[in-house]
């Protein structure tokens, strides 16, 4: 039963039905990111600003977003997704 259940989780990560825990997707891999401010769905291609904090791009829906984080980036920013070393895929 857990290795049918171990299957079934591996299936439903893979459809993007679950998010793994304690793992991050990459996000220069995706089309659309969610601004860290707000929450709402960004696309890379019309986000109006972006910031870079700690070798990770951030994008914004607005300029209000984007000053909110320039006032304190460590509340918004992905500690875990800095960890590792950058690849280019």
């Amino acid at each position: 039963m857990i290795l049918m259940t171990g299957l079934l989780r591996s299936a439903l990560l893979s459809l993007g039905v679950l998010a793994a825990s304690g793992c991050t997707v990459n996000d220069r891999l995706l089309e659309s990111v969610r601004d860290p401010v707000c929450g709402r769905t960004v696309e890379k291609k019309k986000a109006v600003a972006e910031r870079e904090h700690l070798r990770k791009t951030y994008c914004f829906d607005s300029e209000e977003c984007a000053r909110t984080f320039d006032a304190h980036p460590a509340r918004y920013c992905d500690v875990a997704s800095t960890l590792y070393p950058v690849y280019d895929y």
